[in-house]
């Protein structure tokens, strides 16, 4: 039966699924050494990150993240290989104060030019 106050439910979901979680972190042990101490648990599957993949819920299967101690998890990891970028992607953006900036300094070139080429004439 739900509350008549929903924010009262919502702590009590609260309150009961952090006390699910520390129930299956608790139970979990280091795949190196099998040390119970400073647990971490990591995702497997490139770019789903351990809460959304949920594993206290046990419809995870277990080969989609593995649990690490302290001593463990700061162990080097593989280099990721990255795609070489196009010229396009290098390019900084110019913030548009700046640009206005530029633009100024060339018209000024430009205008100083232009003059000095009116008095070689004259």
């Amino acid at each position: 039966m739900p509350y008549k106050n929903p924010d009262a439910q919502r702590e009590y979901q609260r309150r009961w699924a952090k006390k699910k979680r520390l129930k299956f972190v608790s139970s979990l042990c280091c795949d190196v050494c099998e040390s119970k101490e400073g647990i971490r648990i990591f995702s497997k599957v490139p770019g789903v990150r351990v809460a959304t993949m949920r594993p206290w819920d046990k419809k995870t299967p277990r080969e989609n993240y593995k649990v690490l101690c302290q001593n463990h998890s700061t162990l080097p990891r593989k280099p990721r290989k990255r795609s070489p970028r196009k010229k396009a992607q290098r390019q900084k953006k110019i913030a548009p104060a700046r640009q206005m900036a530029i633009n100024a300094l060339i018209k000024l070139k430009k205008r100083r030019e232009t003059e000095r080429e009116q008095e070689a004439l004259t």
